[in-house]
């Protein structure tokens, strides 16, 4: 928890509680639970609020992304790019590569076997034969093995630690603290392709926002930089806001209704939308592989985590990919993680939070009730 906030106007992206920053929204809803208070979503407010959203920047699409590109090569000495081979991942990628830009080291995590589940061994393949620059370290994360696991889960307190999660275990946590020590003497970033736009239709006008479920497995964690959205360059974010809204306005014309959202049209998972979308309304490239984002999508939608009914981790039940996980992983540390989500089950933050509908399941502590950040009219 971070206090007071507003200092600078690159205040990370966090939920605002009484006037304190918290990364972690199960620490923020105790913060409200004991002292009152309402709770906002930070997504760089303090600039945003600052510019004009309704005049379209001039620069092109391409122009802004390679400005941003330069922009992070000149900001650090070392820069970390997440790799996927989707849209918002290949854009990016290609901003450096035409800009002929140095990466320090490209992550890719993947599933070891092709087309299983989500991002396969093919993105890793393609990335070792194609990439421009053979002075990048290209670091593979195989999401099966148990080194994606962060000493974060040492204790069953780890709930209690003010950095953001997921129902799911990611590689996130682990890579970045792994990344945190490997650059400690250097000005670093790692960079990810969040995000493309999130409008709103209300009143005959578009509005932007941001919904924090998206963000919340990255908040906390150190030296993040989001490609596509970041108060060093709002200009890019609005701009791909206007496309997005162009767009809906072009061929949406008659489907456009009160409280109509782009996301509920990104969540539909079907390729043929999905690729209009990203590519004629947010300006993404294509994705290396055919259906790897949606494909990717149905995988986040799969990850179902039943309670064991003993209480036993041992005794849990797994679908889709976290069974591959929980099968070959260490048995101490995920213990320790089952321990964590049930220690919040049981406590008097799950009744506050159940009671006042900030969540959906009694049995899932992070089946949070979505929060949007502040509205920007275009």
């Amino acid at each position: 928890m971070t206090n007071p906030p507003y200092q600078t106007n690159n205040i990370p992206p966090g939920y605002i509680v009484n006037n304190k920053l918290f990364f972690s929204r199960h620490l923020a809803h105790l913060d409200q639970m004991l002292y009152g208070g309402t709770i906002q979503f930070n997504m760089f407010d303090k600039k945003f609020s600052t510019v004009n959203w309704k005049i379209e920047p001039e620069s092109s699409f391409e122009e802004l992304i390679d400005l941003r590109a330069r922009q992070l090569r000149e900001s650090f000495d070392k820069i970390v790019l997440w790799f996927s081979g989707g849209t918002d991942s290949i854009t990016m990628y290609n901003a450096f590569k035409r800009n002929k830009l140095h990466i320090d080291e490209i992550i890719v995590r993947y599933w070891p076997l092709r087309g299983y589940f989500g991002i396969d061994i093919t993105i890793l393949n393609w990335l070792k034969e194609n990439h421009y620059d053979k002075k990048t370290t290209i670091t593979a994360i195989d999401q099966t093995k148990e080194n994606i696991l962060s000493d974060i889960f040492k204790t069953e307190n780890w709930s209690l630690k003010d950095i953001g999660y997921t129902p799911y275990i990611t590689c996130v946590p682990a890579v970045s603290r792994s990344l945190q020590k490997k650059y400690e003497n250097k000005k670093w970033c790692q960079i990810h392709g969040f995000e493309k736009p999130h409008l709103i239709y209300r009143n005959g006008k578009f509005f932007s926002w941001h919904l924090d479920k998206v963000f919340q497995s990255t908040l906390g964690h150190p030296n993040f930089e989001y490609f596509y959205i970041s108060p060093d360059l709002p200009e890019l974010h609005i701009k791909q806001c206007h496309m997005l809204k162009n767009y809906f306005i072009k061929y949406y014309k008659n489907r456009l209704h009160e409280d109509f959202r782009s996301e509920t049209q990104f969540a539909l998972l079907n390729q043929e939308l999905y690729l209009q979308l990203s590519c004629m309304g947010c300006g993404r490239h294509g994705e290396i592989i055919p259906t790897i984002c949606v494909n990717e999508k149905k995988l986040l939608s799969s990850k179902k985590i039943i309670n064991s009914p003993t209480e036993n981790y041992k005794d849990m039940f797994f679908s889709g990919y976290q069974s591959e996980l929980h099968n070959h992983s260490d048995l101490g540390l995920m213990n320790n993680w089952y321990k964590g989500r049930m220690n919040i089950i049981k406590s008097p933050l799950m009744t506050f939070m159940l009671n006042n509908n900030l969540i959906t399941d009694a049995n899932d502590p992070f089946s949070f009730v979505g929060i949007y950040s502040k509205q920007y009219e275009l």
